[in-house]
């Protein structure tokens, strides 16, 4: 996996202000990083600029190490990046909190879902902070859980 540069990302680089999109990195199992960004962007066609997927595929945990150190290389020197993972202490998980080690800081959220995604779409992160984007995520993903107890008339 080749992760495209930031410029091809945002369409160009900084904003006209000069603000730099906070950049986000989505992890999952399989392919579920991947599918879910890509359902999201046939619900909403933009706000995903610097979004970048990782899967986890098969589960091979050295490979996976890899294609994070090549995405998180392609962040450079801009602002703490925002990763969120599909399950919270899982191997994914915990190769993310590693390969945020190596780098200077990161926010690591729990829990990706498509409401999470349709939420980053909206906020606006230009030159944002990557705790209180996960802060609006996570909200909308907490809001986005329902029980409804239906019963057929009749």
């Amino acid at each position: 996996m080749t992760p495209p540069s930031t410029t091809e990302a945002n369409g160009g680089g900084a904003e006209a202000d000069g603000a730099r999109w906070l950049p986000v990195v989505l992890v999952g199992h399989g392919a579920t990083a991947s599918t879910l960004l890509d359902a999201a962007k046939a619900i909403c066609s933009s706000g995903f600029e610097d979004v970048y997927s990782v899967d986890a595929g098969s589960g091979d945990c050295a490979a996976l190490s890899e294609r994070l150190r090549e995405v998180m290389g392609c962040l450079g020197d801009g602002p703490e990046p925002l990763i969120i993972v599909d399950i919270v202490g899982s191997s994914p998980w915990r190769r993310c909190v590693r390969s945020v080690m190596d780098r200077r800081s990161a926010v690591v959220l729990g829990g990706l879902s498509l409401s999470m995604l349709l939420k980053l779409a909206t906020v606006d992160r230009r030159g944002a902070d990557a705790k209180i984007v996960a802060d609006a995520c996570a909200g909308s993903a907490k809001r986005a859980i329902v029980i409804s107890d239906v019963r057929a008339e009749g």
